[in-house]
Formats: structure tokens, C-alpha cells, sequence
């Protein structure tokens, strides 16, 4: 059943002229610019309908919850400001923090979901560049000048670089992701529901381009990042996704779990899951799925990438 406590705190609007922004680190200063955010928007698509167009495609194999949950889902909209560097900083001096809003999330299901595209901007030069949430806040960056497009990627709402796509980015209005809005989101009681990312939301400047937007992730996120980066590399000695799938995984087993690593494996197991459920894998699922049945079917062939696969890893293999 879908619940819905937070959309008070979720849809907080607090006017401009009563605004503070005041929740930066030291040497930074941040406010709401309304025309640099819309000057620099990042370039994303599908997220006005990813949800259903899941639903479409695949709703009749999801289990009731899930289905339910992108039936309910809805987008509250994108709050963003503008973080400088003050005088006497090297580097790119200028990070615009958009952070799209969702009143629920499907896979894994929860209450409030925040998914972050910082844009950092050299002042200097007409370069600019995006720090992304991939999948569960593992961070990517993505060169947006030069006019690749991020992809919303249904159920999870994180993004993925689509190289190929010639679809015109959508455009929304961005509210003010002021102090207020941020502690609001911050007081969240309920954990899942919460915004968990502060720190780099502070010092955006200091956000890794392959960390955590979470400054201390737990172990199933540190699994989950890890699996994507062995995928990673699989996916790139292999043209044919499937075949870089076989790979990544032998790497994930190496990488990631380990010899001593076996308290891992449920994480790992959830994350695969969870590429079942929104498309991205295509997955015999009677029995149940374990690590060693995902490795039978890979080897078996009866493992398939999904309606949402081959773009996913496309992304994926794109640097």
C-alpha cells in the first residue's frame, strides 16, 4: 500500500524575499539565481513519464507493490541555487545543486525521493560539467556542454548518460532550494523518507566524480557502487551487453564480495533484483534469485538484458 505522511515538507514553498540560504561551508556562499538555474539546466529526458512508461512495458510482470507504487508516484518539481567560491579559490568557481523531487519512489518502494544533479561551471571559460546520482547516490560525471543527455532511469528516477538520444531536454521551473526546504527535508522522521545527502550539499566542491553524495554510505551502498564500477569495466571489454555482463560480474565477485566478503552478498543480490524489476535485466525469477542461480542463468543464457537494458548499459559504457 502506498502511504503517503511527508508531501507538507516535500511541497514547502517559502518566497524568495523571506528565503535564507545560509547552509554552506566555510568560504562558500550560496542563493537563488533564477536565471543562471534556468541558464544551465541540466539536459534531462524522461522525466516527466518514465514511471509509466515502465508500467507500460513491463507492468503485467511486476509484482502488485511495485506496480501500485508507479501508478502513485508523482513528481513534485526541481529546487535548485547557485554555490560560489569566494574570491581567492582556485577552480571552478561556480556549482548550480538541482535536486529533482518525487513524492514516492517504486524500486526499492519508499516515501520522498531526491535524486541530485550539481553542474559545476568554470567561470572563466564556457565549460561546464554534472556530477549525477547513477543508482542509490554512486556519483558519475557527465561533460553536458558538449550536449549529451541524461536519461531518467524509471523506478529508480537516477540518471544514466544517453549518447544516442536526439530527444529535446525537458525544461521545469526551478524552485528555491532554500534553508527552510532543506531542513524540512532534513527533520523527516521516517529514515527512508528523509534527504540524507548535507555534507555535499554544504561543500558541493568537495563531491568526488566517482564517490557518494552521502559522506559516510553503509555498506549496501558501498556494495552497490562497487558493483557498478566492476560492471563498469566488464561492459567496456565487450561490445555485446550480455557478454559484458558475464564479465562484470566475475569482477564484482573478485572486487566486491571477496573471500571474506560473503555478509555482501544479500546487497548484491537486491541490487540485481531490483535491475529485474525495472527493466534493465530480464530474469527467470521462479525459485528465487540467489548469487549462485544469477551466475547459473548468465551461463545457461537464460538471462537477458531488458526492455531498458541496452540503454542503461550504453550509458554505462560511456565515459
Amino acid at each position: 500500500m502506498v502511504e503517503k505522511r511527508y508531501g507538507g515538507a516535500l511541497r514547502l514553498r517559502v518566497p524568495v524575499e523571506r528565503a535564507t540560504f545560509d547552509e554552506v561551508a566555510p568560504g562558500l556562499s550560496a542563493e537563488y539565481d533564477k536565471a543562471l538555474l534556468e541558464q544551465y539546466f541540466p539536459p534531462v529526458v524522461g522525466v516527466r513519464d518514465c514511471d509509466r512508461a515502465l508500467l507500460s512495458t513491463l507492468g503485467h510482470r511486476l509484482p502488485e507493490e511495485i506496480r501500485e507504487a508507479l501508478e502513485e508516484t508523482e513528481f513534485v518539481g526541481v529546487f535548485g541555487r547557485v554555490v560560489r567560491r569566494r574570491a581567492g579559490r582556485d577552480g571552478r568557481g561556480m556549482c548550480l545543486q538541482y535536486i529533482f523531487v518525487f513524492d514516492y519512489q517504486a524500486v526499492p518502494p519508499h516515501e520522498c525521493d531526491y535524486e541530485p544533479v550539481f553542474v559545476y561551471v568554470d567561470t572563466g571559460a564556457d565549460i561546464y560539467d554534472a556530477l549525477f546520482d547513477l543508482v542509490h547516490y554512486c556519483v558519475r560525471r557527465a561533460d553536458i556542454h558538449e550536449g549529451l543527455r541524461l536519461r531518467m532511469v524509471p523506478g529508480w528516477h537516477s540518471f544514466i548518460p544517453d549518447p544516442l538520444s536526439q530527444s529535446a531536454p525537458e525544461k521545469w521551473e526551478v524552485m528555491p532550494l532554500s534553508d527552510q526546504v532543506l531542513r524540512a527535508w532534513w527533520e523527516i522522521p521516517d529514515h527512508e523518507a528523509r534527504f540524507k545527502i548535507d555534507t555535499y550539499i554544504r561543500d558541493p566542491f568537495a563531491l568526488s566524480p566517482e564517490g557518494h553524495f552521502r559522506a559516510e554510505p553503509d555498506a549496501t551502498e558501498q556494495t552497490v557502487c562497487c558493483t557498478l564500477k566492476a560492471l563498469e569495466g566488464g561492459l567496456r571489454t565487450h561490445e555485446d551487453p550480455l557478454a559484458g555482463l558475464k564479465e562484470g560480474l566475475k569482477r564484482v565477485l573478485a572486487e566486491c564480495i571477496g573471500l571474506f566478503g560473503i555478509y555482501k552478498l544479500p546487497a548484491l543480490v537486491g541490487f540485481i533484483t531490483e535491475m529485474v524489476q525495472v527493466g534493465i535485466l530480464d530474469v527467470p525469477t521462479d525459485g528465487g534469485l540467489d548469487y549462485g542461480s544469477i551466475l547459473d542463468r548468465v551461463r545457461s543464457g537464460s538471462i537477458a538484458v531488458g526492455d531498458w537494458g541496452r540503454d542503461f548499459f550504453r550509458g554505462l559504457r560511456s565515459d
